[in-house]
């Protein structure tokens, strides 16, 4: 899945079609191309995307656009240069995803376990050379980055 992040063009939509009512909302990319992601009626996580908010949006092999993060579920770090509200500070609910907790948490796994099979290789990689553990885990995140992005995972 590509992610990518986007700027909101105007707020969420609704429209009538043959599956029923659904939630529409256009953003323009980065890339400079218009994408359009599509929610059912009853989402509650797109009516909160305000025009012009900056989001991370993820497109699938087939094309089909997904919210990914908005920039009320994002989390910030001390430091960083966007600072969350002060009324937001409770963890991003994953019910918002309209049943896809369990798909989401099992993405997550797989990911986990390949950062785990990344980090071993890079402890064996650099076995016998003096190595800190910082060094471990720069190559585990590179190999890491780099099989995601090469296997469009």
């Amino acid at each position: 899945m590509l992610q990518l992040t986007a700027i909101a063009k105007g707020t969420a939509r609704a429209v009538s079609t043959k599956y029923g009512d659904r939630l529409v909302l256009d953003a323009i990319g980065e890339d400079g191309n218009e994408y359009t992601v599509w929610r059912p009626g009853h989402d509650n996580q797109l009516p909160k995307v305000a025009n012009g908010e900056r989001i991370t949006l993820g497109v699938d092999s087939k094309g089909k656009c997904h919210l990914l993060e908005t920039l009320v579920d994002r989390v910030v770090h001390p430091g960083s240069h966007l600072m969350r509200p002060a009324q937001e500070t409770a963890a991003p609910e994953y019910s918002a995803h309209n049943g896809r907790s369990a798909e989401i948490a099992d993405y997550v796994e797989r990911l986990g376990k390949l950062y785990r099979y990344c980090y071993t290789q890079a402890k064996e990689t650099l076995a016998g050379e003096p190595a800190l553990l910082d060094d471990h885990r720069a190559v585990a995140t590179t190999l890491f980055i780099q099989a995601v992005r090469h296997f469009d995972l």
